[in-house]
Formats: C-alpha cells, structure tokens, sequence
C-alpha cells in the first residue's frame, strides 16, 4: 500500500466519505483500474490547471458545489470562497504539479494522493511549496470527477 494511505489516512478518508454520504462500497477499496486511475489522475491534472489559469468555467466544472479546501497553512476555503481568492489574486498559483499520486476507488469516490509541487505567489513574493496532498473526489451522473475536498500539509522530506 501507497506510504500515503496510512491507516490514520484511510480511517480519516473514510471519515471524510461517510460524512459527505458518499459510500457506494463496503469494505477496503480495491486499487483503482489502469484506466480508471488515468481518468481520475486526468481530472486531478485538470482541476490544478484550472486553478493555475484561473479559468472560472473549468473551475465552476471541476469544483464540487460542497468542496472544502484545507490550504497547508490550515486555512479552509468553499468552493465559493476558493474561487473568489484565485480572481481576486489573493493566491496567485504558478505552478502545480503532482508526482506519482496514487489513486484509490470507493464506487463513486476517488481519492488521489502524493506530493505536490506549487509555485504561489503571495503577498508580493514567490513562494516554493513541497507538500503531501489528498484529494476526494465525486464522480457526477456524467461521469465527470470533481474535487469534493482537498488537504495538503508540508512534505516530510
């Protein structure tokens, strides 16, 4: 199993699912298909180039209507108040780029998980930010994943 999926992350995903009345499966989650780990990986790249863009359609598709966003500095955005910063330019991301995220299936739940490499600019400086991340995932009746919550920390390394 994935270093990401420790047994306090998965019982706080597991968590996070039941909470959001998102469980479609019971038991432990297989590891996601070849091309069903593509897709969701695929919609992961896409909701971060969104985010980097600024692209309010993509984002308006992407994001779930009851996303909660926990920065790594702790603080929390909906997906309302995410999207009102990044117009504004509060948060200016540059660059957002995972390595070898992992993904896991839930029926309709995904999780994606790994490290992050962002390049922001705040406050008039550029920040380099090495993170762990995990994202949840809902797929819609259209078979279109978006982002329900996400949690980044500092990476250990």
């Amino acid at each position: 199993m994935p270093p990401y999926f420790t047994p306090r992350v998965s019982a706080l995903i597991a968590l996070l699912v039941l909470g959001a009345g998102c469980v479609t499966r019971t038991g432990d989650a297989p590891e996601a298909s070849a091309a069903q780990a593509a897709r969701l990986i695929e919609a992961d790249r896409a909701r971060a180039a969104a985010m980097v863009a600024v692209n309010r359609h993509e984002l308006d598709a992407r994001l779930h209507p009851e996303l909660r966003y926990t920065h790594s500095t702790g603080s929390v955005d909906t997906r309302e108040s995410l999207i009102a910063t990044l117009e504004a330019g509060g948060i200016d991301y540059r660059k957002i780029e995972s390595s070898a995220p992992t993904t896991r299936l839930f029926g309709e739940t995904g999780v994606v998980a790994g490290p992050v490499t962002m390049s922001i600019f705040f406050e008039g400086r550029m920040i380099e930010v090495q993170s762990v991340y995990t994202a949840v995932y809902r797929r819609t009746s259209q078979g279109v994943w978006r982002l329900l919550a996400y949690q980044s920390t500092s990476s250990p390394n």
